[in-house]
């Protein structure tokens, strides 16, 4: 409970869910289930499991026709606007910064794990609403979420959105 002290901000993090749109996380017996890629699992493969899929039956799933189907190509624009709409409920305007993010490549490792890129503007974004004037630098720190778990962004979807996926 910060109520009580002085001088603390709210800002927001970035989650955005239009580069992994099959991502889900289970549960078994009321616990998380864990695996290779931590918590997260893919609801193609779940769906696939549940349904009895081979392997194979199951990698034909990962194809356009099935993302268009599930809306994993339509994710786009209900993403950056819910994100642009957080932002500005903390009266951070992030719309050019998020311009620049998503050109050429993901901003985002998973759900709710962005790139250094995206973390060093919204700093910048937030001491600049509070009155502190910022260097202006090409200079990002170190990207440590980059030694952990980076998700793929099936090509597909990259190909939706102007850049070359995961193979």
């Amino acid at each position: 409970d910060f109520s009580l002290l002085k001088n603390v901000s709210r800002i927001p993090g970035i989650d955005f869910d239009a580069y992994h749109p099959d991502l889900c996380y289970l549960f078994a017996e009321g616990q998380r289930i864990y695996g290779p890629t931590a918590g997260y699992h893919s609801m193609l493969v779940f769906a696939a499991f549940q349904a009895g899929y081979s392997v194979e039956k199951t990698l034909q799933l990962f194809r356009r026709e099935i993302f268009e189907h599930c809306g994993y190509l339509s994710r786009w624009e209900p993403e950056r606007d819910r994100l642009m709409k957080v932002f500005s409920f903390f009266n951070l305007d992030i719309a050019a910064p998020f311009r620049s993010w998503s050109r050429g490549q993901s901003f985002m490792y998973g759900l709710g794990h962005p790139k250094a890129g995206p973390i060093h503007d919204v700093a910048r974004v937030f001491l600049e609403s509070i009155g502190i004037e910022t260097n202006k630098s090409d200079l990002v720190p170190h990207d440590t979420l980059v030694d952990g778990i980076c998700l793929p962004v099936y090509p597909e979807i990259a190909e939706t959105f102007g850049f070359r996926g995961s193979r």
